[in-house]
């Protein structure tokens, strides 16, 4: 596993109610190896970490704004769930320019043989809030998926009722 990677991709969105609307364009995501962040600054000039870069990954924009690894692994515990203790990995947008929004980031917590156990699924809204889904995950999760009740206000068109 390297550093850093990127990602390019496409966002999807259809809504039919109240009123239909559509959209898809592309976009990229960084993926960060957390146990790696540090190295960042020595190892790209474009992208850096927790400092003023083109691309940046900030702390601040995450969690509880603590060192990454450190955040997770508290967020994991505090959920009563028991912590890994293996790789870290994190898929979110950095800083372009000094500016970001993500209203999606995803924290892979693997144990140390490599299993995927725990995935944090942070979202954030247009009003600045952002709030944190502990997902517990196993093989059958990773190409099944995950469902979770909804906790946390994203759109003005949607109660909080449903699931994720």
């Amino acid at each position: 596993m390297t550093d850093a990677a990127l990602y390019a991709g496409h966002v999807w969105h259809e809504r039919t109610t109240p009123v239909g609307h559509a959209f898809r364009y592309p976009t990229y995501m960084h993926l960060f190896d957390l146990d790696a962040v540090g190295r960042i600054n020595d190892t790209f000039r474009l992208l850096g970490y927790n400092r003023s870069r083109p691309v940046s990954l900030h702390d601040a924009d995450h969690l509880d704004g603590r060192p990454l690894r450190e955040a997770v692994e508290a967020r994991v515990v505090a959920s009563g769930r028991r912590w890994p203790g293996g790789q870290v990995l994190l898929l979110t947008h950095g800083r372009v320019a000094g500016y970001v929004f993500n209203p999606l980031s995803l924290f892979y917590c693997f144990d140390p043989e490599g299993r995927l156990d725990t995935v944090l699924a942070e979202v954030h809204n247009t009003y600045g809030e952002r709030h944190v889904y502990v997902l517990p995950a196993d093989a059958t999760t990773a190409q099944a998926g995950a469902s979770h009740k909804k906790e946390f206000h994203v759109s003005p068109f949607f109660s909080l009722d449903g699931t994720y």
